[in-house]
């Protein structure tokens, strides 16, 4: 997840929203995409959507 969210910024609001504080949490580091969802209790397919979707939308623009 540090990776993912130092490479796209973007998905810092869908993790806030979904009330998944990666953000400064010291596993981060550790986490996948997939381990963040399933300790968060997320689906990790829709997750992962919400995730590339942010990214995306950030493309675009």
């Amino acid at each position: 997840m540090d990776v993912v969210m130092s490479r796209h910024p973007e998905v810092l609001p869908v993790l806030l929203a979904l009330r998944i504080h990666c953000v400064g949490c010291p596993l981060s580091a550790f986490h996948s995409v997939s381990d963040a969802a399933l300790e968060h209790s997320r689906d990790p397919e829709e997750f992962h959507a919400s995730l590339m979707s942010a990214i995306a939308a950030a493309g675009s623009r």
